[in-house]
């Protein structure tokens, strides 16, 4: 297949260049807004902000929301390639996809102000195809008739920046797994004990479903095994924060595991609190006076104001020793937690992941390189 580079002293038309631009952008942070719709939350942004109320209102209020994501990915990448090939055409096709996505976008931006949340991710992607729809209506009005200044052609280095942008988020979350311990979790650990602090809203659709695999994790690992639950319930969680006030009343009395099972899977209502009260043989009066006393509000308030000093990234995160897990993969089971109960036990400790990143260098490293030598070689061969 013949190459085709641009004749010396061509410059590309400035339009298409932050259309392409553009595109790459949304693309790096479309991944990592997929990252955060199907990890579970947490990689990129708080549980307890904007960006949690948009996602939650994406997969869980509009029926479509959940593949927005994918969209994303799908038609960033679509535009990036559409402005690679030389000719009319491809760049007026582009420019045309570009502004169908601008539309796109501030139809968006619009959602986030009807619900008044504003995700950064969603913003970046959003401002981004905005600004490449501005530069689509430049080029449809002015589309230059030389072809060199249309598109670099499909050998160029602009693949570098597509790689960096389709896989860096990813290899982010995969390199340094494990950040260092917070003082604040290790000051929660017991001594010879695999100790696993977990931090929980008892609303949380990810929460709920992390719990059974935790449990069972712990159950058939066979270690003595410390774990402290925080709560902190999510604002936009309106039952959350009953929710871990019914547990601390539990607690009191000694059953605080046998509430959280039942919490993590049922209703979130006083009445179904009272009927686990009555379940677990509590003493009714007791759990009923503590439900309504100020200072049961105040021990989550407590939790809270603890996970706000170490950082709340995302809900749930487990700390298993000085390992992490944020988030919970859908159809996830008991072995996300498995081997880092057993190797904790061990005596291991964090983990750290170099070989995504050197991967990710060699990718880049060989889209500039080969570009450049062929480019070379045509020169030679002219």
């Amino acid at each position: 297949m013949p190459y085709h580079f641009a004749v010396e002293g061509a410059r590309p038309h400035p339009a298409l260049v932050i259309i392409r631009a553009c595109a790459l952008v949304s693309l790096a942070f479309s991944v990592a807004t997929a990252i955060e719709y199907y990890g579970g939350g947490g990689t990129f942004c708080s549980e307890a902000g904007d960006c949690a109320r948009v996602r939650a209102y994406a997969m869980h209020v509009h029926e479509h929301g959940i593949f927005l994501p994918i969209a994303g990915v799908v038609s960033f990448t679509l535009l990036f390639a559409l402005t690679l090939p030389k000719g009319r055409t491809f760049a007026r096709v582009a420019a045309a996809c570009a502004l169908l996505g601008a539309v796109a976008a501030g139809a968006l931006v619009y959602v986030q102000a009807s619900l008044g949340a504003w995700c950064w991710l969603c913003m970046a992607i959003d401002s981004s195809a905005l600004v490449a729809g501005s530069a689509a209506a430049w080029l449809l009005a002015q589309t230059p008739e030389d072809p060199d200044t249309l598109g670099p052609g499909l050998s160029t280095t602009w693949w570098a920046g597509f790689w960096i942008a389709a896989l860096a988020p990813v290899v982010y979350g995969a390199t340094l797994q494990d950040p260092e311990l917070p003082a604040q979790i290790r000051a929660l650990h017991r001594e010879g004990a695999v100790n696993i602090v977990e931090l929980a809203d008892f609303e949380c659709p990810y929460c709920r479903l992390m719990h059974p695999a935790l449990r069972a994790a712990i159950e058939q690992s066979g270690h003595d095994v410390n774990l402290v639950r925080l709560t902190y319930p999510l604002r936009f969680h309106e039952n959350a924060r009953p929710a871990s006030i019914a547990y601390y009343c539990a607690v009191a009395q000694g059953q605080g595991e046998p509430m959280a099972d039942r919490l993590f899977e049922g209703p979130l209502d006083r009445e179904t609190y009272l009927a686990h009260a009555r379940a677990l043989s509590l003493h009714e009066a007791s759990f009923t006076a503590c439900l309504d006393d100020p200072a049961t509000d105040a021990r989550v308030q407590e939790d809270m104001a603890l996970v706000d000093r170490i950082g709340m990234q995302g809900l749930p995160t487990v700390y298993i020793g000085a390992r992490v897990q944020r988030g919970f993969p859908p159809g996830g089971g008991p072995e996300v937690f498995a081997a880092s109960i057993e190797a904790v036990a061990q005596g291991e400790g964090r983990r750290v992941r170099y070989w995504p990143s050197i991967l990710l260098v060699l990718l880049v490293g060989a889209s500039v390189v080969w570009p450049l030598r062929a480019r070379r070689s045509a020169r030679v061969a002219a």
